[in-house]
């Protein structure tokens, strides 16, 4: 899975760097949360996360992008905050016996995740990966 978290320059802009750090801190805690503990979780840098897991169908990926778009949702209603912190959620599967890279995986998921980004800018996203 590939996560961008959303409007992060506008928490940063309007609220401050401080809020933003505490929205990925708040993003890293939500994907431990959410991951199981031989995932392997990652900040790729800026705003962007990934999560690499293994023995996981589609489906099974798809409910983990919800529990974790949940798991944000919580975090929000906790913390009150002024600007909701959501993630945009890309995901590219590898089956067994495939040889696809790491790399191309990962290049798979952020396109997905674009896509999503983009739906959810127009109005048409619906709660997928």
């Amino acid at each position: 899975l590939f996560m961008d978290l959303n409007g992060m320059k506008q928490i940063n802009d309007e609220l401050g760097h401080e809020a933003g750090d505490r929205a990925l801190d708040d993003m890293a805690s939500a994907m431990k949360q959410t991951f199981r503990q031989e995932d392997v979780l990652g900040r790729l840098g800026g705003d962007e996360f990934v999560a690499i897991l293994r023995g996981v169908a589609e489906p099974s990926g798809r409910a983990l992008a919800g529990r974790l778009e949940a798991a944000l949702e919580a975090t929000n209603a906790a913390a009150g905050r002024p600007l909701p912190l959501t993630a945009s959620i890309g995901m590219a599967i590898r089956l067994a016996g495939e040889t696809t890279s790491l790399q191309t995986l990962l290049s798979a998921a952020d396109a997905r995740m674009y896509e999503v980004k983009r739906e959810r800018k127009s109005g048409t996203h619906l709660s997928r990966a």
